[in-house]
């Protein structure tokens, strides 16, 4: 869905990921969250026997709202957009509020303070993203191969990768983004998607919340904006990864690359 002030679709972008030799690949992006710069970043590598370097081309950010919020609209919502008690909305928006309160408030803002805005947006995001089940999702068959051991440390580390990856870059580029939520379609009794609009300037950008009910308790599996699935992007990238190496090589580079994102993050903050 598009408004009337935007003139064209937005175009689309692809993320490599890369490792001397190995080209992992992501399914297309919309391209709404392009800045002016069109230059790939390419970061310092982290000092071990592994290189890595991660490339956007075109945008310089991915998920900053896909991954996690924006602002609320505080325009009336329909009756069937109106979260209702113990429902997958009744469990997102509250989040949502938290996170977008948490992004300004001025305390936040003091130098020093960024690690610790971190933090605290990451407690809310835990609260409602199911990780086990984005984990075992985005591994899909290839979960079977890992032991018990492997899942808990895959899912460690891969939502590490997450946090790392969106939340630093949420700090810097939010600007005050809006979101309407427009209704919630219930699959079954345990499955259920909230679809949002999320108002960009002139632009409107469709993102869905994939949920699942597991003990009573309501949580993110999946996102997807514009037929994009967060999920399936990973999926390709570790799937190509098991498809010659084992689990236990993908959790070892997943480990790295939080190494060098945290390395980056220090790096940015001791700069300002």
């Amino acid at each position: 869905m598009y408004s009337a002030g935007c003139k064209n679709p937005p175009r689309v972008f692809k993320i490599s990921l890369c490792r001397r030799g190995d080209s992992f690949m992501t399914d297309s992006f919309p391209s709404f969250l392009r800045n002016q710069s069109t230059s790939p970043i390419r970061p310092a590598p982290v000092q071990s026997h592994v290189h890595w370097k991660f490339r956007l081309r075109r945008p310089q950010t991915v998920f900053i709202m896909l991954f996690l919020l924006s602002g609320i609209s505080s325009l009336a919502l329909p009756p069937s957009a109106r979260a209702q008690p113990g429902s997958a909305m009744d469990t997102l928006k509250p989040a949502m509020e938290k996170v977008i309160q948490t992004l300004q408030d001025p305390a936040y803002h003091e130098v020093g303070q960024q690690s610790r805005q971190r933090e605290d947006i990451w407690k809310i995001v835990k609260d409602v993203f199911n990780f086990k089940e984005i984990s075992m999702r985005t591994l899909a068959r290839s979960w079977k191969k890992f032991t018990p051991e492997q899942r808990t440390a895959f899912t460690e580390v891969f939502s590490e990768l997450l946090r790392n990856t969106y939340l630093g870059k949420l700090q810097g580029e939010y600007h005050n983004e809006k979101v309407v939520f427009a209704g919630e379609d219930t699959t079954s009794s345990k499955k259920a998607v909230v679809k949002t609009i999320i108002h960009r300037g002139d632009t409107e950008i469709p993102m869905h919340y994939r949920m699942i009910r597991r003990n009573g308790v309501w949580g993110v599996y999946d996102v997807n904006i514009e037929g994009v699935s967060l999920v399936k992007n990973y999926r390709r990238q570790f799937k190509k990864i098991l498809a010659r190496e084992t689990p236990d090589v993908l959790i070892q580079r997943l480990k790295e690359k939080n190494a060098e994102n945290q390395r980056q993050l220090h790096i940015k903050e001791q700069a300002k």
